[in-house]
């Protein structure tokens, strides 16, 4: 059978519509191509467009440009899409909040008491310690790390920013608008500064918020937030011990090879360009010496000596050869000339 009728749009909103189909006898069928979520007139689609356009990091004239790609209809306009957004973040707010306290309470019961290990973090808007915004957490320790708290820093207000256009030709309306809206600047000082007034701040909190204190700190290298931690600490009975992150650590092994290896690429060395290349400092070998580096260090953490030795024995080992061997600091389990030896 043939279907003998007319359809058409009855309303748009976005990337919502509203369907009628009209039979030739005049009945109507009306088609929504997405739900109202409840107690609000937004659609479905339309709220999940604003939430995947922000979680994708492309805002919404990213979200206008990908619709275009695909040859859809246009989303919601921008004031719709900050509304859409101001609609949603109580909610964000709240799951948000749930999230980190119950994280809080896991590692409590991990740890069996109110004093946990957490590690830090930062990161930027953009790199070179120039942003005027960062982001710093504390998250939990064990092998799923989850977000305990977390705290943006602003150096710039935008609101602040935009009433400056008004200061002078109507600095009464400045006035009131600058005094009643809520300023978005939290940090006074350099970019770099972020992270550690950013940590400082989490650890101080962390008593009112979670009744949690963070005993022990996993650094990840940076020399000064632990300073910080410890000459304006952040609790009277508690003195926060630092637990140096190996795997941190040992990627500095791997930043340093290749440091080298950048500054000795158009230097001679026995007839080449550089230390790189097919039988010299390859790639992969480079990360097994971070990889080797890391267990000597894991291997022998009780032991000042034997850790030091463990260090040398890789470079001794692999500078060796058949008529100069060094292998006197190797361990027949991984070492093929002691094995060699033994037999």
């Amino acid at each position: 059978l043939i279907w003998n009728g007319d359809m058409s749009v009855a309303k748009r909103e976005g990337l919502y519509c509203s369907l009628v189909f009209t039979c030739c006898c005049s009945h109507e069928i009306k088609i929504n191509t997405s739900k109202q979520c409840l107690n609000t007139s937004k659609r479905d689609i339309n709220v999940r467009s604003v939430i995947g356009a922000n979680f994708a990091g492309i805002g919404h004239q990213g979200l206008v440009k990908l619709c275009a790609i695909l040859n859809v209809p246009l989303p919601i306009d921008d004031d719709h899409f900050f509304d859409t957004l101001d609609y949603l973040l109580p909610t964000f707010e709240s799951y948000k909040l749930r999230s980190m306290k119950n994280a809080v309470e896991e590692a409590c019961k991990k740890s069996n008491g109110r004093k946990i290990t957490v590690s830090g973090d930062g990161t930027w808007q953009k790199r070179g310690f120039s942003s005027l915004h960062g982001v710093v957490e504390v998250l939990s320790n064990g092998p799923t790390a989850k977000v305990l708290d977390l705290e943006r820093l602003s150096k710039k207000c935008s609101i602040c920013t935009g009433l400056l256009s008004i200061k002078y030709s109507d600095p009464k309306q400045y006035s009131e608008s600058k005094n009643k809206h809520q300023c978005e600047i939290n940090h006074v000082g350099s970019s770099a500064s972020m992270k550690v007034a950013g940590i400082h701040r989490l650890f101080a909190r962390s008593k009112m918020l979670y009744n949690v204190k963070y005993a022990h700190y996993i650094g990840d290298g940076d020399a000064k937030v632990f300073p910080k931690l410890i000459s304006d600490p952040p609790y009277e009975d508690v003195s926060i011990t630092k637990i140096e992150d190996v795997n941190h650590f040992s990627k500095k092994m791997l930043h340093r090879l290749q440091k080298i290896a950048e500054s000795l690429k158009k230097t001679n060395i026995d007839g080449k360009l550089g230390i790189r290349g097919s039988g010299r400092m390859t790639k992969k070998m480079m990360i097994n010496f971070k990889h080797y580096y890391r267990l000597a260090i894991v291997r022998n953490k009780t032991n000042l000596d034997d850790m030091v030795r463990a260090v040398w024995a890789i470079w001794k080992h692999k500078s060796s050869s058949n008529s100069e061997p060094h292998h006197e600091w190797c361990s027949p389990s991984y070492c093929g000339y002691l094995q060699a030896l033994e037999k």
